[in-house]
């Protein structure tokens, strides 16, 4: 049992600002290639899995991808079956995207989101879109966690740095569910949603929260 006063999870405050820093300092690393830069040249599993590896270095070191995990995808039809073995760029850029993806939503969402069957130029449309608003995206994030995470920080606090964690936790939650609901309201696929939001929606977005969090701290009222 915990004593009174007690911090339940203790979080280091150096531990956050070089987790932060570190994506502060090379954001480039954290972008996804564009269509264009993906091979046209088609490539067995082993191969695929090395590319992936090296595209994909912002999901952590651990095994982002694998054999099985591949092979799951096309039973499911989540991602279409190779051909004669090999992987084109469209499997590439639907592992890509399911991989990313598949953190935080079901597969049932991410199966909406770029379906299985559309032509070659809709699922460079789907994957462009969504490079583009990876980097927009992540640029947001970054950007107002260290806004929200600046005034805690600065206060020195084990309490105060868990209570980063929990915000950060909870916003990321909350983004889950508000995309699952889109998606399952709306009944549409992603390449009709797009039509409506267009790349533009995160730096709407963005503006939107810079004036919500211009004051930092979003769990404070004093």
């Amino acid at each position: 049992m915990l004593k009174k006063g007690a911090v339940f999870v203790q979080i280091e405050k150096s531990k956050i600002e070089s987790a932060i820093g570190k994506w502060d300092k090379n954001p480039g690393e954290n972008a996804l290639p564009e269509w264009e830069a993906l091979p046209e040249i088609e490539l067995y599993m082993d191969q695929v899995i090395t590319l992936l590896s090296r595209y994909l270095t912002v999901l952590g070191d651990g095994k982002v991808i694998t054999q099985p995990m591949i092979n799951n995808y096309v039973k499911l039809g989540i991602m279409p079956a190779p051909e004669k073995k090999r992987y084109s760029k469209v499997h590439l850029a639907y592992l890509i995207i399911i991989c990313f993806l598949k953190q935080t939503l079901s597969m049932d969402t991410i199966k909406k989101i770029i379906p299985v069957g559309i032509e070659t130029d809709e699922v460079k449309k789907i994957y462009s879109s969504f490079v583009e608003n990876q980097h927009k995206a992540f640029s947001y994030v970054l950007d107002n966690v260290k806004k929200v995470a600046a005034p805690i920080l600065g206060e020195d606090s084990e309490k105060r740095m868990t209570d980063l964690v929990i915000q950060v936790s909870i916003a990321s939650n909350i983004c889950k569910i508000l995309t699952e609901n889109i998606i399952n309201e709306t009944g549409k696929e992603w390449k009709k949603l797009t039509s409506v939001y267009e790349v533009s929606f995160f730096s709407e977005l963005s503006v939107d929260a810079d004036n919500l969090s211009q004051n930092g701290d979003i769990s404070r009222n004093d």
